[in-house]
């Protein structure tokens, strides 16, 4: 009887996730290559600036392992979608800038789990109406509307497309 077992999504290795995450956790991981960092080097990873890297797509597992990942920089990517779990393990996230990009749709409970998170940048993004953010757990969230010219379709255009997003409990604008 042979059993053959597969790696969970969370045990993806860094070699396998998309090539600029890829570039960021080797850096901040302070190794030498993807197949150098380790568990106990992904756990260890407080921030990733991703921002204008050239992404136009992520994989689901691509943040996986990263237990104490306080601040993820997204901004100013292609990025059209997420892929349902991205944050999925990232407790500890604080702040998330998804800005810049030209986000048209956000998957049902893309945010939930994430219990630290103070700070959401959404600005600039192409939301359609009526998106639900779905940030499970978290209330008092104060919302500040700019205008997005980058939304191709006026009537495209929500009230999400310029929100920075952040609890009252003490995120700050930045």
């Amino acid at each position: 009887l042979a059993l053959s077992l597969s790696a969970p999504a969370w045990a993806l290795p860094v070699c396998e996730r998309t090539p600029q995450v890829q570039v960021a956790i080797t850096r901040a991981a302070g190794a030498d290559s993807c197949g150098a960092v380790g568990a106990a080097a992904l756990s260890g990873i407080t921030h990733l600036n991703l921002a204008g890297a050239a992404m136009d797509s992520l994989k689901a597992g691509d943040f996986r392992g990263l237990a104490s990942l306080q601040g993820l920089n997204l901004h100013n990517n292609g990025l059209t979608a997420l892929p349902a779990g991205i944050f999925d393990g990232l407790a500890s996230l604080r702040e998330l800038h998804l800005n810049g990009n030209g986000l048209t749709e956000l998957p049902a409970g893309i945010f939930d789990g994430l219990a630290s998170l103070s700070n959401l940048h959404l600005a600039h993004n192409c939301l359609p109406a009526g998106v639900s953010v779905g940030f499970a757990g978290a209330s008092g969230l104060d919302e500040q509307d700019t205008e997005d010219s980058r939304c191709p379709q006026p009537e495209a255009r929500s009230f999400l497309r310029g929100w920075r997003l952040h609890l009252l409990t003490g995120g700050e604008d930045g």
